[in-house]
């Protein structure tokens, strides 16, 4: 399959996801974010886990996509540590400004993936470039390159 239909096939996933996956309600404590961001990934294939996680940080109120990127990274890496790259970058699509924050998260977590995780989340949010290599590069400063 070449990038293009790859790209489209993604994208249409991505706004399947966007529109069926359940919201991350405001209100919630950090903790009890986790727990609802577990819960609605719980059952989510490996191959629907980044478009449901970027559903919910897309989903979340501003105030909430930092610490819901960070639940959704986490529960991820738990579960299925080979999906965190394809993660990170589509939470850096649908919510830049918190692609720093989902990659350093993950370069945490899967410390041998972090180069990957770094260069995905770049990719995704070239305008987050700089900041994302300085936050993987801090979290694991033996694997991080953009």
């Amino acid at each position: 399959m070449n990038t293009s239909k790859a790209h489209i096939i993604m994208t249409l996933g991505l706004a399947a996801c966007l529109i069926a996956a359940p919201s991350v309600n405001a209100s919630e404590t950090k903790d009890s974010k986790g727990a609802a961001v577990a819960k609605a990934l719980d059952k989510a294939p490996a191959t629907e886990l980044a478009a449901r996680a970027a559903s919910l940080v897309s989903k979340a109120p501003k105030a909430d996509k930092e610490v819901t990127a960070v639940a959704v990274v986490t529960t991820v890496a738990k579960k299925q540590p080979s999906a965190v790259v394809s993660v990170v970058a589509s939470i850096a699509l649908v919510a830049p400004e918190v692609a720093a924050v989902a990659a350093a998260q993950a370069a945490a977590l899967v410390p041998e993936l972090a180069p990957l995780i770094a260069k995905a989340a770049a990719k995704a949010a070239p305008a987050q470039a700089q900041k994302i290599a300085s936050a993987v590069s801090k979290v694991a400063p033996h694997q991080a390159q953009v």
